[in-house]
């Protein structure tokens, strides 16, 4: 892979995505809440964005 930095990096990273359920790119974290990348995915980060300024979630 390249430099013992790059590859920690990289593992570090896997790692962060397998313990949020991250399985597919792009996903959104809004605040707890792990959106994948889906047909409806503007409305929903527009409305989960909207919450978390609402009330500190994403959804309220």
């Amino acid at each position: 892979m390249g430099a013992p930095e790059v590859e920690a990096t990289l593992l570090e990273s896997k790692q962060l995505a397998d313990d949020l359920g991250v399985e597919a790119t792009p996903t959104y974290v809004i605040g707890e809440a792990v959106v994948p990348n889906t047909r409806g995915i503007v409305d929903d980060l527009k409305g989960r964005v909207a919450a978390l300024r609402k009330c500190g979630k994403a959804m309220c």
